[in-house]
């Protein structure tokens, strides 16, 4: 999962670039040359756009995944996960206190 994020974060750090520099080129550029820098940063933004997309559904699907797991282990659990849950407050409790 990391690895697909970074390489969405690559694609989309790579169509930046490319923009700039066709930016610069455009300022010099007329006509067709110009509509085709135009269409292909359009064009890698979209694809950009898609792999984010994709990946968002893949952390949506993940996220659903994990809340139905923790719901079951709470229904399965109840005693056990309202002790963690009296843990994890009293260790919170205690670390807020300390701060002031």
């Amino acid at each position: 999962m990391n690895s697909e994020a970074e390489r969405v974060l690559n694609a989309i750090k790579d169509a930046v670039v490319e923009l700039e520099a066709l930016a610069k080129d455009t300022a010099d550029m007329a006509g067709e040359r110009a509509d085709a820098a135009k269409d292909n940063v359009r064009e890698r933004f979209e694809q950009a756009a898609d792999k984010v997309r994709g990946l968002e559904q893949e952390l949506r699907g993940r996220v659903r995944s994990g809340a139905r797991t923790a719901d079951d282990y709470v229904k399965e659990n109840p005693w056990r996960s309202l002790g963690i849950t009296a843990a994890v407050a009293f260790l919170m409790g205690a670390f807020v206190s300390r701060r002031d």
